[in-house]
């Protein structure tokens, strides 16, 4: 039964809000390579903060203050893509709401599966497609009965990665709690990925349809990754690290889950997104903005390939094998783009192989978000169903623990959500 949540928003305002030092005219911002392989979709996070001192009008001054003075420095936000090439940096701004949700901040966030949380993020995210003329960094400031304050976020995909989301909010928190800090963010990557003109290759990266399909999130305890790393290791793999157990175990129960529906193993392809800063010979700086991500594919075309052990291998070796890549050649074009183009237009759909896509948020610093009222209580995406066959792993607040976002579809979810193995390991939050 769908719960009827809108009664319980009201909209207070909406406006626009420009940089409060304006962009010099004409000034542009090109996209890079990897930046017009992403498609334009907009990514929702929120952070949850109880009872700031401060009044509900105080807090939505202060934010719209501080995010101006931000998006000075983070001017192509502001702006407005334009061919798939470039961003109009005109300062037509970035859409800003203040709302007020008439219930508690726990009745938002108590049971985590709650349709409620998703009336923290802007109205137009799950309309399925953006305004013609939408800002790219769109936000909504929502005050709670209780005092508590959402702050929800949804940023094109096409400018950000999960680095830039994290950067850009530490950022603005920063100026919040001190006006005199300046960012120094670094708009470098279409000198780092120069842009193309063959069109074939733009946005490739685009999501999966989500019809008929449902997201639900898993919790693994510290204890229980221990339990996973430890398995990994008596299988051969050196030091296995968190991402790489939980992730391998979340593709074998989503394979099996479809197994069990299809009535036999189908090849499948799982493509992790790896952060290149760090990795590009030589390093690139950590406040690099824009689209810094690359995908390095598992296949498994065996049903002998699916065990844990053996997928925790493939992990491990294909990250080994793009950092051996990207110290040959820092600035290429991805080798996998025609693979991935592939599966895109679904070829290998075609031929019975399954893709799956990986994104780890795990040690950004998005718990350090702190406006001048405190750290935040929660920090989250939406339970809305994201891409299909899809998994997005996230720190919890304590750093240990991670919480896995599945998507996948309504009959393989069925299956998946009650897998004996991935339930040993990990809990159904939502």
């Amino acid at each position: 039964m769908i719960m009827d949540t809108s009664n319980l928003l009201e909209i207070i305002s909406e406006r626009f809000v420009k940089p409060c030092s304006p962009t010099p005219p004409s000034t542009c911002h090109k996209l890079s390579y990897k930046e017009q392989i992403m498609c334009h979709e907009y990514i929702p996070w929120a952070f949850f903060y109880p009872c700031p001192s401060k009044s509900s009008t105080e807090i939505f001054e202060l934010l719209e203050t501080s995010v101006s003075k931000t998006l000075t420095y983070y001017y192509p936000f502001a702006g407005r893509l334009t061919n798939n090439s470039f961003v109009d940096c005109h300062d037509k701004g970035v859409q800003f709401t203040e709302a007020r949700i008439k219930c508690s901040m726990n009745e938002v966030l108590d049971p985590p599966n709650s349709p409620l949380r998703d009336l923290v993020f802007p109205r137009f995210l799950f309309s399925g497609t953006s305004p013609e003329d939408g800002s790219l960094l769109i936000v909504q400031v929502s005050n709670f009965d209780c005092g508590g304050v959402a702050v929800g976020l949804c940023i094109s995909h096409k400018v950000s990665d999960a680095s830039t989301r994290c950067t850009l909010s530490n950022d603005w928190a920063a100026v919040a709690r001190q006006p005199s800090y300046v960012p120094t963010p670094k708009f470098n990557g279409a000198s780092v990925f120069p842009p193309v003109d063959d069109v074939s290759f733009q946005e490739l990266i685009a999501s999966p349809p989500t019809e008929n399909c449902v997201a639900k999130r898993f919790l693994f305890k510290a204890s229980k990754i221990g339990e996973l790393k430890a398995m990994a290791s008596d299988s051969g793999v050196d030091r296995p690290t968190r991402v790489e157990v939980v992730t391998a175990l979340l593709y074998r129960c989503a394979m099996a889950a479809t197994r069990a529906n299809s009535g036999s193993f189908r090849p499948s392809m799982l493509f992790n997104a790896a952060n290149l800063r760090s990795i590009t010979v030589p390093p690139l700086p950590q406040n690099s903005i824009g689209n810094f991500i690359t995908f390095f594919p598992i296949s498994t075309s065996e049903e002998d390939d699916t065990k844990l052990s053996e997928l925790v291998h493939k992990f491990r070796n294909a990250k080994l094998k793009l950092l051996e890549e990207y110290k040959e050649k820092a600035n290429a074009n991805d080798e996998f783009a025609s693979s991935l183009s592939a599966s895109e237009n679904g070829n290998e759909t075609n031929q019975n192989f399954d893709v799956y896509y990986s994104s780890s948020w795990c040690r950004f610093p998005f718990y350090e978000v702190d406006f001048g009222f405190g750290k935040p209580l929660l920090v989250c995406t939406t339970n809305e169903c994201g891409a299909k066959n899809n998994f997005i792993l996230m720190d919890t607040k304590d750093g240990d623990a991670i919480e896995a976002a599945v998507t996948l579809e309504e009959l393989d979810m069925s299956i998946f959500q009650g897998n004996e193995e991935l339930l040993a390991f990990a809990s159904l939050v939502s």
